[in-house]
């Protein structure tokens, strides 16, 4: 990534955008799901699944 090489920090808009894993977009077909706290996004691609606080 970027950010990395650039040893620069990326928003989390961005940073929650795609799939760590797989590197995909997350996009149309991304089932997102609200759960005591947590959202949840599973990836479509690979199936890989993230929890984030609602902010």
């Amino acid at each position: 990534m970027v950010a990395k090489r650039l040893d620069i920090t990326l928003e989390k808009k961005i940073k929650r955008s795609y799939c760590k894993k797989c590197k995909s977009i997350y996009g149309a077909d991304t089932k997102i799901r609200i759960k005591s706290h947590l959202v949840i996004v599973r990836c479509p691609h690979c199936g890989d699944v993230r929890r984030f606080p609602i902010s």
